[in-house]
């Protein structure tokens, strides 16, 4: 059952397609509750999205049409920041702008075209960083007055 404000949207987008905020100026009212109404001309299948536009402050705004038809999705171009985080933390420590490769072990991976540093000076770096045991703890290994020779 379509109400009266809601044939007066109705009309509003027989004329052009518009945007919540742009019909809610044209009505006199607020642009809440003309959402509210579109959302519900939409999924009746009075209306569709017709396309996407940049409302006020840039915010992404969805365009509307009158008549049956597919809406319109909202394709985002923009990583989110997770997967920014993690692209990043990928990255090759020497060539950040090296492709993005999955951490395979403590060893990262040189590629072929990176002549700013030899494989044997990069092991040498990488074994900085290979777990060693503590040498003041060392004797709890090799006890002295063990049997550790027999």
């Amino acid at each position: 059952m379509i109400t009266p404000k809601q044939e007066q949207v109705l009309d509003i987008l027989a004329i052009k397609d518009m945007t919540a905020a742009e019909i809610a100026a044209e009505l006199g009212s607020e642009t809440k509750a003309v959402s509210k109404h579109l959302r519900l001309l939409e999924a009746m299948g009075e209306i569709h999205v017709c396309e996407w536009r940049k409302g006020k402050h840039g915010v992404r705004t969805k365009a509307y049409k009158l008549g049956e038809g597919e809406s319109v999705e909202l394709v985002s171009k923009k990583k989110s920041q997770n997967e920014r985080r993690k692209e990043l933390s990928k990255r090759n420590a020497y060539d950040p702008y090296a492709p993005i490769v999955a951490n395979n072990g403590w060893r990262s991976t040189i590629h072929s075209w990176d002549r700013s540093v030899s494989q044997h000076d990069h092991l040498e770096f990488m074994k900085r960083f290979q777990p060693h045991p503590d040498v003041a703890a060392a004797w709890l290994f090799n006890q002295p007055g063990s049997n550790a020779h027999e």
